[in-house]
């Protein structure tokens, strides 16, 4: 929970404006870069050789520090393909690239995880020993090992032999990822301390089963929605309540995309947030009443279903289009950020469009023959803006549990069909955190790629261009966001068809910056402090940073904490909360003093500074 002195307000309610909308901006945040007439690209490509052409193939990107030299390096995965011709693609194959000061150098053979037989790699200090271990994860039912097993999930434990990196199956790490409930395909994956018992815990996704959530503790039984935790309150859009049987049952029938864990302000720490995608049973068309977004908590409640599609045109600012029923639901991908300062978590959601308008002839020869075009408008009216990706402020209620109010319309969020990947960051640098939505081409009528939004003094997001993002078409919305050369801004990687590019960031050096690396066991945490949050105050602003592993895709980011300060030169205060929901922050003191325009890595004992 936020310390007080972060001037969060729990006596808020829901639905009421927010008072940020009305708050004066601090005179050091600007609007971004690009909207003040400046020519030059945000960032600018800096593929090294041989990367593109390594990774052609391989769909999957991972950030973690391999190598243990305080760098975080790049991993690329190409799932298995047991029924391809070349039977070289039937097993997973892991390509690594390393971050060195002169710049990424290909590790592949040396990093011991280029065979290992699983398709998603996530990595994480699961024994707190100082070095990451893997998990590894199997994105189809028939993937089989070199004997002709089927593989299942496994967990992988990093050792040395020789000076080289060995990676050798121990399911000890994470005894309860063996049990066949479990063992379905995951196609996302995300590491985070769900119980506050200093372990990490894992929470897996899958678009192949349904009833596909997985939460898996360190050791012992799972947990899940029909144990520990309970759907206590949906997203916006809600399309129908269920009670508690009901809501179990819908929930068994979704497909669950992507998953993450934070603490959204309710009273017991962390809460899960489903992506869902798919029909509900009720629902014999597609994308159905679950779709879109379901909140879990620790607290006893009845069950919800939230559709992520609803009736709001995002170009018509709020006006509803079609009526009241929602179509879609097709979440792939959550991003979890404090987007307008105020220290709580906020969401976006990034949901892929079905619109499948009916063209008049087809309606008539499938539908009725003669029908208007009246009639025929009134039924492509809800699919045309169907599905659109969504920013949900978070407004705690005066209980203290999460509400979430969306502002997609208020904000001017554009409207993509094909997005399928978000990220919430401030890759300017401008002091204010942006949206940025992965896209791939979709029914033709938008361009694959990374769109920047940025975050303007008005509460609006602006959208670079192609020319002021510097990023172009590419085939794929797959990016990652990591400082490779160290400036103090976030560069950017991107993965299509094509394979990787890497892109520097050229703009955000310019503005202030600090960056902070929490480096546990912190009391109560895990050695990789993940779900851990310092917030940085000022010029009367609080800009609040989360520390996560993993993601829809594959798709993790940097595990530093990036604030970009504007024009500040110093902060007044930093407050940090190890465990959110369960123990308050604590104001660093003197002894644990962070500079500005430095890479610094915070522990228990001391801050030390990265050259």
């Amino acid at each position: 929970m936020i310390s007080s002195d972060l001037g969060r307000k729990r006596d808020r309610v829901a639905g009421k404006k927010r008072a940020r909308r009305k708050k004066k901006r601090a005179d050091h945040l600007k609007d971004p870069l690009a909207t003040a007439g400046d020519s030059d690209p945000l960032f600018s490509e800096n593929t090294p050789d041989g990367l593109l052409k390594a990774t052609q193939g391989h769909s999957l990107m991972t950030v973690a520090d391999v190598d243990g030299d305080g760098l975080e390096d790049l991993v690329f995965s190409r799932p298995a393909d047991p029924g391809a011709k070349d039977k070289e693609l039937h097993a997973a194959h892991h390509v690594v690239y390393r971050n060195t000061p002169e710049g990424l150098v290909d590790y592949t053979e040396d990093s011991g995880i280029e065979d290992l037989p699983a398709d998603q790699l996530l990595f994480g200090d699961l024994d707190n020993d100082g070095d990451q271990d893997v998990v590894g994860l199997q994105r189809r039912i028939d993937n089989r090992g070199e004997g002709g097993e089927l593989l299942k999930h496994q967990v992988f434990a990093r050792g040395e032999e020789d000076g080289k990196a060995t990676y050798t199956p121990d399911q000890q790490l994470l005894p309860s990822l063996s049990e066949a409930l479990f063992s379905r395909p995951a196609i996302s994956g995300r590491l985070s301390d769900l119980d506050g018992d200093g372990k990490l815990d894992l929470m897996l996704g899958s678009n192949y089963a349904r009833g596909s959530l997985g939460l898996l503790k360190e050791a012992g039984v799972p947990v899940g929605a029909d144990a520990d935790l309970k759907q206590q309150v949906t997203l916006p859009g809600a399309a129908e309540f269920f009670g508690s049987a009901g809501g179990q049952q819908a929930l068994a029938r979704s497909q669950h995309y992507d998953v993450a864990a934070t603490d959204l302000g309710g009273p017991a720490g962390s809460e899960v947030l489903l992506g869902n995608y798919g029909v509900s049973g009720e629902d014999k068309g597609r994308n159905g009443l679950l779709g879109g977004g379901a909140l879990l908590t620790e607290q006893a409640g009845s069950l919800a279903g939230s559709a992520g599609g609803n009736p709001v045109n995002p170009k018509s600012k709020g006006k509803k289009e079609g009526g009241d029923r929602p179509f879609g639901g097709n979440t792939m991908a959550l991003a979890v950020g404090d987007l307008d300062n105020d220290g709580d978590m906020d969401v976006v959601e990034a949901n892929i469009s079905h619109r499948s308008e009916f063209p008049a002839s087809l309606y008539r020869e499938r539908f009725n023959k003669a029908a208007t075009d009246e009639e025929i408008e009134s039924t492509n009216k809800p699919r045309r803006w169907a599905d659109p990706s969504r920013i949900l402020l978070n407004e705690p209620s005066s209980t203290g549990m999460p509400s979430f109010e969306d502002v997609s319309a208020d904000w001017e969020l554009p409207y993509g069909e094909g997005e399928v990947t978000a990220n919430i960051a401030d890759v300017d640098n401008d002091g204010r955190q942006d949206v940025l939505m992965g896209q791939i081409t979709k029914y033709g009528h938008d361009e694959g790629g990374v769109k920047v939004n940025a975050q303007t003094s008005a509460g609006k997001l602006k959208m670079f261009n192609d020319e002021e993002s510097g990023l172009g078409v590419t085939s794929g919305g797959l990016h990652s966001l990591i400082d490779l050369d160290g400036d103090g801004d976030l560069d950017m990687v991107t993965l299509g068809d094509e394979g990787a590019r890497v892109f520097n960031n050229e703009k955000g050096q310019d503005k202030s910056w600090i960056a902070v690396r929490l480096q546990g066991p912190f009391s109560g945490q895990t050695r990789d402090a993940v779900g851990a949050r310092l917030t940085l105050v000022v010029g009367g602003q609080s800009l609040t940073r989360e520390v996560e592993i993993g993601g829809h895709d594959g798709q993790t980011d940097t595990r530093w904490l990036y604030f970009g300060l504007g024009d500040a030169k110093s902060i007044d205060k930093a407050l940090l909360e190890v465990a959110p929901g369960r123990a308050p922050a604590v104001e660093l003191g003197e002894d644990r003093t962070l500079t500005v325009g430095k890479r610094n890595v915070l522990s228990e004992g001391g801050v030390e500074l990265l050259d």
